[in-house]
Formats: C-alpha cells, structure tokens, sequence
C-alpha cells in the first residue's frame, strides 16, 4: 500500500504523537509498504503568525492534501489531529476517490473537552472548539477510525462517529529495550511522577496530596521527572521536605528514562484526559506500580491489581491509593507484577501488522463498493 500521513504536530519522536506515528512507518515500510509521514513543519501557514495557529495549520493541511494526494497517488491517508477537519471534509466530498481516509489519532478532542468539564476545567476546555473550526468532521467525514485506546475506541463507538466496523483500537507499543526488562520488585518507597507540569495531569491533587503523605511517611521520597525548569519545588513545598525531594527537569532519552523509572516503586498519573498516557505503560514495564485515573490506557487496567484507580472527584481518594501502597508492600507488589505482565504484549510488530490488516480490509471493502457504484 502506499501511505500518506499527514500529522499535526512536528516530527520529532521526542514527541509521543510523533513518536507512535514514525514508528508505525517504520514498521510498516518493513511489511513491504510505502509509507510517507509529513508532520505540521511542511504544511503550515503562515508559521511565523502569532496567532491563529490552530486555524492556520487546519488550512494548511487542506491545502496539501490538495496539492500531493488527490490525484490517486496513494491508497490509504491518515489524518491525525482535530486540525484534519478541512481535509477530511474535502476528502469525503469526493465521490470519485478510491483511496481510504482514516483518522488515525491520538486523542479525540472532543472527548478531550468531556473530560476536561468533567474535571472541573470551564476556562480552557476544548483548545480546538474556541477556534469554531467543525472538529467532529475530522472523525465523521473519514472512512475509518484507528484509536491508541479502548477508552477513545468507546467514546466513538457512544457517540456513533462511524459504524462500529469501521473503528478499531491499537494500543501504543513500548519503546525498544522495555519488553522484556527484568521485574525487580523489591525497592524503596520512591514515588515518582513523570511528564508536563499542567492542570491537565491532576498535578493539583499531587501537590496538595504528597504533602500530606511525605509528612505521614518519612520514609518516602518523591521524583519528579520532565517537569521542564520553570517547576520549583522551592515554591510548591515547604523547606524540611526539599531534601526528599529530586527533580530531574529533563530526560535526554527514553534509556535515561528507563533508570529513572526503574528506582521509583510507585507511578502518579492521575491525568484529567489522556489518549493513551505512554508514562503507564513505559512504568509498568519497568516494574512500577501504577496509581492513576480511569482514562487513557490506564481505564482498561483492573483495579487493585493491575492499577490502584483513583477518582479526581474525591480529592483525597489519590493519597489513600499512595498511603496503601506504602503501608502494604504486598499490594504494591503484587499490583507492580500484574501491570508488568500486562504490558509484554505492547510490541511494534503485532501492532503494525494489525494495522496493515485492517487498512487492507477497509480498503478492499471501499473499492468493492466503488466497483458497485455505491457511494462511499
């Protein structure tokens, strides 16, 4: 097949989004398929602007897809990102095409905004649905839906975007050198937290919590890992806990990450929204035990054994699940094992080779209906 993807953020695969979608290139190109990637840094308007980013990537998108794909030069464009919009309208008015159009994402933004106003957020809510831009078309103007979760997956499947057949979820693989790394259970009481310093990850209820259980247990400590420099725990905590407290600002690589996750026994995540929330997965590889909310792939995990699921709601729910963990070292144990087992299976070539099935299916099925004269 060959294979046009059109992504909305840079591509840099120190950016998860990025990350996911060369790796799936890459693994595709190995079965065999020509696979294109062209990340915002090509397609942009007017990239200079300071304002109007969003709007302008969305315009700029259309444009290319215009100018390289419409022509039949490729079987199957992936669309990722609520900034598709304008494609895939454009796309899907096409009667004549005889290519398949999916939205391969990495977030559907419009559960996003659930999430966010569920969680109490009525300020920044949807960074798309201030733009007016008609984001919904970006998953109801395609042919098929590829999610990197169960929890996205069901959101489509209730809001009816396609027919059920015509979405599917992938969960994300782990990194290279994480299948597989040896469970070491025994360690001490490091908590650990690893990702952007913002609303959107719960770090609220990690703050207010860990005061409280760093001053009800002296024995833990806390690692704080890519929170960026403008993080200060000098400003977030009183002086007598800095000395139990580390902060790595940056990570240069995901072998430096791996060792840091590797001395951290219990993993925050407690996010508002995550698509998938690739920090679950790479932890529990590397034997943590997870605590976190019920989104992203971390909802499909089985309460008290494979996560310890916590409710943003009950603001104190997050220090009960750590203060268990800490008290019953059996539990966060057994809890560490189970999360290691499940995430084995995360591999890139079971996924690429999944995802090249389905394409063929939905393609075939496509251009079968195109041979009949049915629109599509």
């Amino acid at each position: 097949m060959r294979i046009l993807t059109v992504c909305n953020v840079p591509l840099d695969a120190a950016l998860g989004s990025a990350y996911v979608l060369l790796n799936y290139a890459r693994y595709l190109r190995d079965l065999g398929h020509d696979v294109q990637v062209v990340g915002q840094e090509t397609f942009m308007t007017l990239p200079k602007l300071p304002f109007g980013r969003l709007f302008r990537m969305a315009l700029g998108m259309r444009r290319y897809i215009r100018k390289h794909a419409m022509d039949g030069q490729f079987d199957v464009i992936e669309l990722c990102g609520g900034q598709t919009c304008y494609a895939a309208r454009m796309l899907g008015a096409r009667k004549d095409r005889d290519c398949l159009v999916v939205a391969h994402t990495n977030g559907i933004e419009m559960h996003m905004s659930e999430a966010q106003e569920r969680g109490g957020d009525h300020t920044t809510r949807s960074h798309l649905r201030s733009t007016l831009m008609p984001v919904k078309d970006a998953f109801t103007k395609v042919d098929g839906i590829v999610t990197v979760s169960q929890f996205d997956l069901e959101y489509a499947i209730r809001e009816q975007l396609l027919p059920e057949s015509q979405m599917l979820a992938i969960e994300n693989p782990l990194p290279e050198g994480y299948v597989g790394t040896p469970l070491r259970l025994q360690r001490k009481p490091v908590i650990g937290y690893c990702g952007g310093w913002n609303w959107n990850k719960g770090v609220g209820h990690i703050q207010e919590c860990m005061l409280e259980v760093l001053e009800a247990h002296p024995q833990a400590t806390l690692k704080m890992i890519g929170v960026g420099t403008p993080f200060s725990k000098e400003k977030l905590f009183p002086q007598h806990l800095w000395h139990r407290i580390e902060v790595v600002p940056f990570v240069r690589n995901r072998t430096e990450l791996k060792r840091h996750y590797e001395e951290i026994s219990i993993l925050l995540m407690p996010s508002v929204y995550e698509s998938f929330g690739m920090v679950s997965t790479e932890g529990m590889a590397c034997g943590c035990a997870l605590v976190g909310t019920r989104t992203g792939f971390a909802a499909s995990l089985k309460d008290g054994e494979e996560v310890m699921h916590v409710d943003l709601a009950d603001r104190r729910s997050l220090t009960r699940a750590i203060s268990a963990l800490l008290n019953d070292d059996q539990l966060r144990q057994r809890i560490a094992g189970n999360g290691w087992k499940r995430v084995q299976t995360l591999r890139w070539p079971e996924a690429a080779s999944t995802l090249e099935a389905k394409y063929g299916s939905w393609l075939s099925e496509l251009r079968a209906r195109r041979r009949n004269g049915e629109e599509i």
